[in-house]
């Protein structure tokens, strides 16, 4: 875990996941995935921590590794999917956004046609 702010109480975190990558082994079932994680403060407003975990399916009765079950796969690949569903959504809206502030941005820029000048004209003495 990397850890880019401290946090103490009263603080609230939000921890979110993301299926980073799943491991497929040639000929063999899926036993583990990897997964991103960020934790976000909202007292410090920012992300406070990181973390890439592994999780790994596991026996504890055979004291080996577990082959993913067919539902699980299934429900790991939907949850990947949507994530990138999600993310081309997200960064559609973004350009978007950033379409429309260069909009107002050179709106700002262009000097109003036909405006007189804010300086006052002096008084000749």
């Amino acid at each position: 875990m990397w850890i880019k702010q401290p946090t103490t109480y009263p603080d609230t975190i939000s921890v979110y996941h993301k299926i980073k990558h799943v491991k497929i082994p040639e000929g063999k079932p899926i036993t583990e995935f990897d997964m991103e994680v960020v934790v976000l403060s909202d007292r410090h407003q920012r992300i406070i921590a990181r973390a890439l975990e592994t999780n790994v399916l596991f026996d504890y009765q055979k004291n080996a590794k577990s082959p993913m079950p067919e539902f699980m796969q299934e429900a790991l690949k939907k949850a990947k999917y949507a994530q990138g569903d999600e993310y081309l959504r997200v960064m559609a809206r973004r350009a978007e956004i950033d379409e429309q502030v260069k909009e107002v941005e050179t709106a700002l820029e262009k000097p109003e046609q036909g405006a007189k000048s804010e300086q006052p004209e002096k008084a000749e003495q």
